[in-house]
């Protein structure tokens, strides 16, 4: 049987999807990572949270990248802001299901090159902090479904580091123009 503070847990999680972006962040941050239940790893309530996030990520990632311009990554960037930090700071639970996110939504040539090269590197280092958090995982024990999302990290490296390359390139012109217009 269900006590009122389980009740209240399950219903407060089911409201994410309704919250702002805001009321998410502290419902997030200053709420339910701090409680017991979400204090042990891999806790069921965390991947329950994960899955929300995760959710709303993708509902976010479907709006921000329709076809045509350049995509807006804001709202995207947001839930996966939180995502990575109830499980890369938090550990709350496993990493494997974020890195199936990324490996799925994000690392695509097609995705990374809608993005503005800050966002494209930004899922590049956070792919890397997620693979890394993964691999500290299984030295404790297996997981099933992380080698073959390594295998699709692995594939995806070759873009990786084209679009790395070319955030750095258009990093290194935008500093050569301001260095010759400040001369001026």
């Amino acid at each position: 049987m269900l006590g009122i503070i389980d009740v209240k847990l399950i219903n407060l999680l089911q409201s994410i999807p309704k919250l702002s972006n805001k009321d998410m962040a502290i419902v997030v941050k200053d709420i339910l990572v701090l409680l017991p239940s979400y204090k042990t790893p891999h806790s069921p309530r965390g991947i329950e949270l994960l899955r929300q996030l995760l959710d709303k990520a993708n509902a976010s990632f479907r709006t921000d990248f329709r076809p045509g311009d350049r995509a807006s990554f804001e709202n995207t960037r947001f839930h996966l802001g939180l995502a990575n930090f109830i499980v890369l700071k938090e550990h709350v639970c496993s990493p494997v299901n974020l890195l199936q996110f990324y490996c799925t939504h994000l690392i695509g040539k097609m995705t990374l090159a809608k993005l503005a090269p800050d966002d494209a590197a930004s899922i590049i280092s956070d792919t890397a902090e997620i693979l890394s958090a993964c691999d500290d995982q299984s030295r404790e024990g297996p997981h099933v479904g992380l080698v073959p999302l390594r295998r699709q990290v692995v594939d995806a490296c070759p873009i990786l580091l084209e679009v790395n390359q070319a955030f750095y390139s258009h990093h290194i012109h935008m500093a050569n123009a301001n260095v010759g217009t400040s001369d001026l």
